[in-house]
């Protein structure tokens, strides 16, 4: 079974209305959608925004699905100057951005007394993923619990020129190590939808379903194409 999560609504409703022979699998107010897509058992959810949400439903969905890889797909604002809206990006690492020990004489987004600080996405779910026939990016994405609206500012210049970070967003990270720690093979893929710069306050909402669009259309690639 292949997992598949996005933390929005409209980032997950092409998926869910795909699936054929849909079953319900309800957590609390969160609905695990399982059936068939594309040759493939899979079961989608919407997690909710931010690291809580993402790590605590992807861990309900590993513990009760045993899903044989977790892809996650969405929206993020681009730090790289190279990136253009609409672009999808495959997140070939991930990184908590807002994890700052320091002051302790860690580097920031490393876990203190653990190995885990950069989250690597699979090698093959990449490889596969680049043969896909359409334009894709490859970078590493930048996790955390704030809407980045300012990226050219100051008081985030770490985000490029310390952490290298190329996409930001709210929960891949999260996830990420999440599916690390359980040894479940992860893919994050995420949708250029501003340039981290307060553009998107206004403008994101009618880009999701574009996004949404595209990044579908990369899924179902993988999905035919995973063993």
């Amino acid at each position: 079974m292949i997992a598949l999560s996005a933390a929005m609504r409209p980032e997950i409703e092409l998926i869910k209305k795909s699936i054929d022979d849909p079953k319900i699998t309800k957590w609390h107010e969160r609905e695990f959608i399982s059936g068939r897509l594309c040759g493939k058992d899979v079961v989608a959810v919407q997690t909710g925004v931010g690291k809580i949400l993402a790590a605590a439903v992807t861990q309900r969905l590993i513990d009760q699905f045993e899903p044989e890889a977790l892809i996650m797909s969405g929206i993020g604002g681009s730090l790289n100057p190279d990136f253009r809206r609409g672009d999808l990006v495959i997140g070939l690492e991930c990184l908590q951005h807002d994890f700052d020990s320091t002051a302790f004489g860690f580097k920031r987004g490393e876990i203190p007394y653990t190995d885990y600080s950069v989250i690597p996405s699979d090698p093959e779910l990449v490889e596969t993923a680049l043969r896909w026939s359409g334009q894709l990016k490859t970078g590493r994405i930048l996790t955390g619990d704030q809407f980045i609206d300012g990226a050219h500012k100051p008081e985030y210049s770490y985000l490029r020129e310390e952490l290298e970070g190329d996409i930001v967003e709210m929960e891949g990270a999260a996830a990420g190590l999440t599916a690390m720690i359980n040894r479940v093979p992860f893919l994050i893929v995420r949708a250029v939808s501003d340039n981290a710069d307060g553009e998107a306050r206004g403008s994101y909402k009618k880009f999701l379903k574009s996004a949404s669009d595209r990044s579908f259309a990369l899924i179902e690639f993988l999905l035919k194409e995973i063993n």
